[in-house]
C-alpha cells in the first residue's frame, strides 16, 4: 500500500488541530471545577460580556470574570444571568463572588 506526502499532511494537520481542541475543552473542564468547587465569598471582576442568540430567537446573557479567593490563586469563570443584571453590570466593574 502507497502512502502519498499530502495524506500524511493532512492527517498531521488534522491531528494537531484535534490536539489544540482537546487541549482547551480541558483547560475550560478544570476551570469550571475550580469555580464550581469554591464555596466562600470573594470580590470578583468582569472582564467580558457578551450574548448568545438562542435557536428559538431568543438569547442568553453572559459575563465572564475571575477572582482571587484569600488562600488561593486566580480563577476565571463565566456565568448565565438575566438580561437586566447584564444591561447594569459593565466591564472592570467589581463583585461579590
Amino acid at each position: 500500500m502507497k502512502t502519498s506526502f499530502s495524506s500524511i499532511f493532512w492527517s498531521l494537520i488534522s491531528l494537531d488541530v484535534g490536539c489544540f481542541f482537546l487541549v482547551g475543552a480541558w483547560g475550560t473542564y478544570r476551570n469550571n471545577n475550580r469555580t464550581q468547587g469554591y464555596s466562600g465569598r470573594a470580590i470578583g471582576k468582569i472582564t467580558k460580556k457578551h450574548f448568545q442568540t438562542t435557536a428559538d430567537g431568543g438569547g442568553n446573557y453572559y459575563v465572564e470574570y475571575w477572582f482571587a479567593p484569600a488562600d488561593s490563586y486566580k480563577i476565571n469563570g463565566t456565568n448565565c444571568i438575566s438580561k437586566k443584571q447584564w444591561g447594569a453590570l459593565q466591564i472592570n466593574d467589581k463583585l461579590a463572588i
